[in-house]
């Protein structure tokens, strides 16, 4: 094919893409939100969170993994999560590359590192993640960027949002709406350009927290830096709610500033955060560091960890960003980066009791597992937020490479305190019972007792009984018992029989009956396992647990304004799906399906929140689409009667745009009628940047 021909192709399929409906997440500049109203944008509903911040409970005595865990020091991770804060989809994506931090319990909070002179300096959280943080308790922060001069930074972005008409900072009062209508928990503001003064962000700060009191919400926060190494005592003292990023390199004892503040040495552990960089360092290059704050013998300090994620994530999918991002071997990065994850937050083994003071001790060998397990009902499936199937009850109803923080489950509290070293534990995404993966356990399963430590809660049983479910599969006929504690230990005092098991698809459902522990509060649930002899290929696949109260009658959510706006042009054919509901504990996710004109039923999505969107990929089926139906699914994993949309999609195959081309051609502007940049809408096209400053597509064999 000659490169005219090769042109033309591109330049039908780039029209295709203008007309695509993919949303993403707001990333823009003071200009663009100041006559901002909630719903004014079109994207809008695709980045709305639901799920609340959950509390965190904090067990009576601690219950520690190892001899050097502490609550009092404080862990903020400051991470970017996808690849581009400029095209970051709202509602996940369909391929293997976006970054799925999952060890929540280490964290307290997250901040969404984003923004660039070129893209945007105001920036959400991606809704999904803010699911994903909330459900663990894990407070999550927007970031308003000021980068400085010779990055792009331009003082007059800093003028314009510390403007003040008659003593009113009205862009610091629109920060704290997008808050409230988006459903995160505050801002990271990254002060470096210059140009404001003390007074100006004071009264800035007392704004923001002014439209938040009057809303009634007194959690939200306010994170300032602007690389110091010394408290801001003005911003610090304007209000409890602000903490500080220092800058890097006075890891130390923080607790010295605290007469400085005005403050208990115990409240400087929520205020400051010394900056550990962690990008330059390599995975497990920062532990003198840690050790600084986080000494053996007790906490001095807070760290702030700076872009972990550079040797945990973007190292392994660096070769994946554009062209190959849903290829099993972008698949193989992924999983790469869960294991490195690993090692970064507990160790080499996953075990959290296993600690190494003299090297890597990891982070949980610092800060003592936090969890927000605190009620009923609880329920987790394990999931990542990833996978190249999504399971129903034990059965694949969709196959396609997909990423979505939003649908994780809540991952155990120790990952993995399992006593004896010769079992491993891994994540498996060849087998599922909900989501898209499992957790295996697999190895030589020695003769005696061996015990799964899995979830620290608080979970009171003294108005009724509860119901633990488990579902496993396994290779022998053992049947796990469950271990609890009723004290705050991690030694367990109670151990169960299932009251009941059946099977479904191949997956055991044990439950076992707390009537026996009534009036106690669990701290712990475990896994014990009673091997009358040795087995040598022994496997062990856990696919959800819940804990439920006896005789659980889910309340039924109520679905509203379901409507499905559909585009299609030849073989581009996409959907964005919305809706209104009110979340609740009782509530767990809805599932998104398309129905072709057979009646086959491919689960395309699942989400917690109030819309979606179905890329054109899912849409090619040889029969068509017929319908589109949203399935709320209940805490107990029973499902409410779907709602269901029909369209009128003619069948459709796959563009062979991609066959018998160059290497690589040049295609011309990025950026679609509204302004939105489409390189991310369009499979092996690639942004490459020129000297001049403007920007091409590439397109990749």
């Amino acid at each position: 094919m000659n490169t005219r021909a090769v042109a033309l192709v591109l330049a039908f399929w780039g029209w295709c893409c203008l007309l695509a409906q993919q949303p993403l997440n707001l990333c823009c500049f003071p200009d663009d939100i100041i006559n901002w109203s909630p719903g004014s944008n079109a994207d809008d509903a695709f980045n709305v969170a639901k799920v609340p911040l959950m509390p965190r409970f904090r067990e009576p005595v601690p219950m520690k993994a190892n001899s050097a865990q502490y609550y009092d020091g404080q862990l903020c991770n400051a991470s970017i999560l996808y690849p581009m804060c400029g095209e970051c989809p709202s509602q996940g994506t369909s391929n293997y590359v976006t970054y799925q931090p999952t060890y929540w319990q280490y964290i307290d909070k997250m901040i969404y590192w984003a923004g660039s002179a070129g893209e945007g300096i105001i920036n959400i959280p991606p809704a999904p993640s803010t699911d994903a943080a909330h459900i663990n308790g894990v407070k999550i922060l927007g970031n308003l960027f000021f980068p400085p001069v010779e990055f792009g930074g331009r003082q007059e972005w800093v003028q314009q949002m510390l403007t003040c008409i008659d003593g009113r900072y009205p862009y610091a009062a629109k920060l704290y709406e997008l808050c409230s209508y988006f459903g995160f928990d505050g801002w990271f503001i990254n002060e470096e350009t210059g140009g404001g003064t003390t007074e100006q962000w004071c009264g800035f700060f007392d704004e923001f927290y002014n439209a938040a009191a009057a809303d009634g919400n007194t959690s939200v926060e306010l994170q300032w830096y602007n690389a110091q190494q010394t408290p801001d005592v003005a911003l610090l003292t304007r209000n409890a709610a602000t903490s500080q990023f220092l800058q890097y390199g006075i890891v130390g004892d923080n607790r010295l500033f605290a007469n400085m503040l005005g403050c208990s040495k115990q409240d400087t552990f929520y205020k400051l955060y010394s900056g550990i960089e962690c990008s330059q360092t390599g995975l497990t290059g920062y532990a003198d560091q840690l050790r600084l704050a986080f000494r053996p013998a007790g906490h001095v300090g807070s760290v702030e960890l700076f872009c972990p994620e550079e040797n945990t994530w973007r190292a392994n999918v660096r070769d994946f960003l554009g062209y190959g991002s849903d290829s099993d071997a972008a698949f193989n990065a992924a999983c790469q980066t869960f294991a490195d994850e690993r090692t970064m937050w507990t160790n080499s083994t996953g075990n959290p009791a296993n600690l190494d003071l003299y090297t890597w001790p990891g982070i949980s060998g610092c800060i003592i597992e936090r969890t927000a397990i605190a009620s009923l009902p609880f329920t987790t499936n394990f999931c990542v937020g990833m996978g190249h199937s999504r399971y129903v009850d034990g059965v694949v109803r969709g196959a396609a490479p997909w990423c979505h923080s939003g649908v994780q489950g809540v991952m155990p509290t120790w990952r993995y305190w399992l006593d004896g070293d010769a079992m491993q534990v891994s994540l498996c995404f060849d087998d599922a019972f909900s989501g898209g993966n499992s957790i295996r356990l697999a190895g030589t399963l020695a003769q005696g007792l061996h015990l799964w430590r899995l979830f620290k809660t608080g979970i009171s049983t003294a108005e009724a009984s509860a119901v633990v479910r488990l579902a496993y599969k396994t290779s022998t006929s053992l049947v796990p018992s469950l271990a609890l504690s009723t004290a705050s230990s991690v030694a367990p005092d109670t151990f169960l029989q299932p009251s009941s098991l059946k099977e479904i698809n191949g997956w055991s459902i044990a439950e076992y009956s707390l009537d026996g522990v009534v009036g106690s509060t669990v701290y712990m649930l475990a896994l014990q396992l009673d091997a009358p002899k040795q087995y040598d290929d022994y496997w062990l696949h856990l696919g959800a647990l819940s804990v439920l109260p006896t005789g659980y009658q889910p309340k039924s959510v109520t679905v509203a304004d379901f409507a499905v706006s559909i585009n299609t042009d030849g073989d581009a054919t996409d959907a964005r799906l919305t809706w209104h509901y009110d979340y609740s504990t009782d509530f767990s996710h809805f599932d998104i399906f398309l129905i072709d004109g057979n009646g086959i039923e491919t689960l395309v999505g699942q989400t917690r929140d109030e819309a979606f969107y179905i890329a054109p990929s899912l849409f090619r089926s040889p029969s068509g689409i017929a319908q589109v139906m949203l399935v709320p699914v209940l805490a107990d994993g029973s499902r409410q009667q779907p709602l269901r949309h029909p369209v009128d999609i003619k069948p459709s195959g796959v563009m062979p745009i991609y066959q018998n081309i160059p290497t690589q051609c040049t295609l011309g502007s990025i950026y679609t009628l509204d302004g939105r940049r489409i390189s991310s809408l369009q499979p092996g096209i690639n942004i490459v940047k020129q000297a001049d400053g403007t920007a091409h597509k590439t397109l990749q064999r």
